[in-house]
């Protein structure tokens, strides 16, 4: 089951199945809008997903190419499987995950191969940025298409906290302490809140962000850990930098509270 579906306008004029598989084979999409060209840094997560609406094939490869920085190239069958017809398949394309040795990789590129070694699917390419930022965040979010979107951030955000509690007065008895009070504060937590804007990027990437902010499952990626978030702005503008960036500004929250502390 492809678990997404398209907009109002994209109902009229087109179809999933349309979107996702063209006439020719080798220009299948894997479940992901927006540009097939994509920046992504090192410790970012990547998934990539393929919904195979052709009939089922065997011995079915995920293949990648590298480019490293000494201009010298490899490549890797990442996983092998059967494409079974109508079943979704999601594969992990992070950094770390497409190479693991020794040299430095600026880029890879990923697509299917049968087992003739014909691409029956697009290309999906990744470009390491390793540019130093003062901030970077990770978000994911289930797509409209019904897959994990990663996407990384590099403007500031300011962090806060909700406070919530409860309070009771308190029946004063003879020979009470003073440090006790008159009144009794009970099932105290917090929320961790943020105010948070894109960084800037070109008008593609800005379209691309409304699928984040539409999404009910949305995350932040900290230390190999996601944290679900809720995103609170309900108007959100797309600001030009008077030449052709933008950027986002919005505020989210966890989607738990702590009643106690760890550092």
């Amino acid at each position: 089951m492809i678990q997404g579906g398209l907009s109002f306008q994209g109902k009229a004029t087109k179809s999933v199945s349309g979107l996702i598989a063209p006439s020719v084979i080798s220009s299948d999409r894997f479940l992901k809008q927006g540009s097939t060209s994509q920046f992504t840094r090192d410790d970012q997560p990547q998934f990539l997903s393929f919904y195979n609406t052709r009939a089922s094939k065997a011995g079915v490869k995920l293949y990648v190419y590298h480019y490293f920085s000494d201009s010298t190239n490899g490549d890797a069958e990442l996983y092998t499987l059967n494409l079974d017809q109508y079943k979704k398949f999601a594969f992990n394309v992070s950094p770390g995950n497409v190479y693991a040795g020794s040299k430095t990789l600026v880029r890879y590129d990923v697509w299917l191969i049968d087992t003739d070694g014909n691409r029956i699917s697009e290309k999906q390419y990744y470009f390491i940025d390793r540019k130093p930022q003062n901030f970077v965040r990770y978000f994911l979010n289930w797509s409209s298409w019904g897959a994990m979107d990663s996407r990384y951030f590099t403007g500031k955000a300011t962090p806060g906290i909700e406070l919530d509690y409860q309070k009771a007065n308190r029946f004063l008895k003879k020979g009470y302490r003073i440090a006790d009070g008159n009144a009794k504060i009970f099932a105290k937590t917090s929320n961790k809140t943020f105010s948070a804007n894109t960084g800037f990027s070109d008008k593609a990437n800005m379209f691309f962000w409304e699928d984040l902010f539409l999404s009910r499952l949305v995350f932040r990626y900290i230390n190999n850990t996601l944290l679900p978030i809720e995103i609170t702005t309900k108007s959100i503008e797309f600001t030009p930098d008077g030449d052709y960036l933008y950027f986002v500004a919005f505020d989210y929250s966890y989607l738990f509270i702590d009643d106690t502390y760890t550092e």
